[in-house]
């Protein structure tokens, strides 16, 4: 929903994916990417959470993060400032518990969604997907504090 809200805010459009993701699905970082700072803490292929029915279009400049089978667009970077993700690094196996309980009924048989038991058995990648998420927010401090440096230094430059 994160990167729904944001991917709206910056202009794009937000509709009905193909198919309905919920669980843990393979996403694959965007070939577009290389070099990128805040991307490169993403891996090329990463088992991420997912629990989304609609997806959206990449706003206008902004560089797509990643895809998965079900969805082309699993993500974002705006001006390396802004990352909207429409998968889950956040999820605890409690948090799963708790939305399991709260927003799921059985199955509907559809390729994209497993069962309750499929999302909760393997708890290594809630580890996997936590530590991506740590790796993300410290490279997006980074980026924020050389952009500031940076413009300090501009600061100084034009005082003197």
């Amino acid at each position: 929903l994160g990167a729904q809200l944001t991917a709206e805010a910056l202009g794009a459009k937000i509709t009905k994916n193909r198919h309905c993701e919920i669980g843990w699905f393979p996403i694959y970082r965007s070939a577009e990417l290389c070099g990128n700072s805040i991307a490169a803490v993403i891996p090329e292929t990463l088992e991420a959470f997912h629990w989304h029915s609609d997806t959206f279009s990449l706003p206008a400049q902004t560089l797509p993060l990643a895809s998965s089978k079900a969805c082309p667009h699993q993500g974002f970077i705006f001006q390396n400032r802004v990352v909207g993700l429409q998968f889950h690094l956040e999820m605890t196996r409690d948090a799963t518990r708790l939305l399991i309980q709260n927003c799921y009924s059985e199955p509907d048989g559809s390729e994209y969604v497993q069962t309750a038991e499929e999302m909760l058995r393997e708890k290594s990648k809630f580890t996997v997907a936590n530590r991506v998420m740590d790796a993300l927010l410290d490279a997006l401090e980074r980026e924020a504090r050389l952009k500031s440096d940076s413009q300090l230094q501009d600061s100084m430059t034009r005082r003197r």
